[in-house]
């Protein structure tokens, strides 16, 4: 026979479980014991740098790739993982925040993120700035040795990556603007309402923030004021995350155009049509530009004149921003594969099939490729040829 709660025990029930479940860090449960001394590649921020180009020049991992790793997360990673000192941060569709080890391949921790709400993570420091998907106080600062929550602020619902320069978080918040914030204590430094929702995030070159719009525009802000530069409009929403090299916007917007657009002034440099929206960002190396539209095809085009060098087409949707490892490029698809493609001629050099359809923007050190499949899967791979 089951159990009948009386209506006080159900009361009961409510209010403790409202204050147990938001206590997951704010209790100051220790996350890291310390951390490791020596030194290792870091992959900070969404896309490596301010400028998200997705490009590492000095080493590459040469492909056939190999699976050496696999560990099942609490649920689908999300986009973004974060790599310091041999440590792998990631975050997780179920609101988890999970640690691993890539030195003895161990996970070290699996906590929940404020309220049990999907975030993600950018490095400040020594500590994880949190963007919540949900929520009013949607940003907070977290020490990784306590657990503590350091500070929290009101931006409503984060849709985008958050960008840190210096100790200034720039971020799009998806129906209250964009915030400039203090990530030494939290403040506000100023905020720019823009009346239309937002899910591009940031990039930053210089004095200038750049982020594309739901109503079409791509915006250029002064840094340090929030005052609007220019804008460039496009004929449909800009949902992806602009690069920025070289003094040049390159940005796609889901009208099919890949634009490239001057950082100073705004003026069109170029357009080149797909057959299909562009909604992830792009990368860059030396004069070559490529980015995926939904189309199913991986575009590389000369970023001066915009002039197509090589397209490879894949049967399904790109579901990842393309890698740049000096002369190879990674990306992972919905058809569940991940795919090495030489960066010079486009031609494709190797691929694996993963366990679910790919999401998750890969990420690499000097001797690791590390991905996620949407079944919960995490990947590390190596290349055949290193052993």
């Amino acid at each position: 026979m089951g159990f009948l709660m009386s209506q006080p025990l159900k009361c009961l029930v409510k209010i403790l479980t409202i204050l147990i479940i938001p206590c997951s860090f704010a209790c100051h449960k220790t996350v890291l014991n310390q951390f490791p001394q020596e030194q290792s590649w870091n992959w900070l921020m969404a896309g490596s740098s301010p400028q998200r180009n997705y490009f590492i020049s000095t080493w590459t991992i040469e492909p056939p790739l190999q699976i050496v790793k696999t560990w099942k997360t609490s649920s689908a990673v999300t986009s973004t993982l974060l790599l310091t000192r041999n440590l792998l941060f990631l975050t997780t569709k179920d609101g988890k925040l999970e640690i691993y080890d890539l030195r003895s391949y161990k996970r070290l921790k699996r906590l929940t993120l404020q309220n049990g709400v999907e975030g993600t993570i950018v490095f400040y420091q020594d500590d994880l700035i949190v963007a919540l998907r949900l929520g009013r106080k949607s940003l907070y600062r977290m020490d990784l040795l306590t657990g503590q929550i350091l500070w929290k602020q009101e931006l409503g619902t984060i849709e985008s990556e958050p960008l840190i320069v210096e100790n200034r978080i720039y971020v799009t918040s998806l129906y209250r603007g964009v915030f400039c914030v203090n990530a030494d204590d939290g403040t506000i430094i100023w905020r720019k309402d823009l009346k239309t929702q937002l899910h591009s995030s940031p990039a930053v070159s210089g004095q200038a923030i750049i982020f594309g719009a739901d109503n079409g525009c791509v915006y250029a802000l002064d840094a340090n004021s929030g005052e609007q530069n220019w804008k460039f409009p496009t004929a449909k929403a800009v949902l992806a995350t602009p690069v920025i090299s070289k003094n040049r916007i390159f940005v796609g917007s889901t009208d099919t155009y890949f634009y490239a657009l001057s950082i100073n002034s705004g003026e069109l440099g170029w357009k080149f049509k797909t057959a299909g929206r562009i909604l992830r960002g792009a990368s860059v190396a030396d004069k070559m530009v490529i980015f995926a539209s939904n189309d199913g095809n991986v575009y590389c085009l000369d970023s001066d004149t915009g002039r197509k060098l090589w397209v490879f087409s894949t049967p399904t949707i790109i579901g990842t921003v393309p890698l740049i490892l000096q002369k190879y490029v990674y990306f992972g698809a919905l058809d569940h594969y991940l795919y090495g493609l030489d960066l010079g001629t486009g031609q494709l050099e190797f691929k694996i099939k993963l366990s679910g359809q790919v999401r998750t923007f890969p990420i690499a050190d000097r001797h690791r490729l590390i991905v996620a499949s949407e079944d919960n899967s995490l990947f590390i791979l190596k290349s055949q040829k290193n052993n």
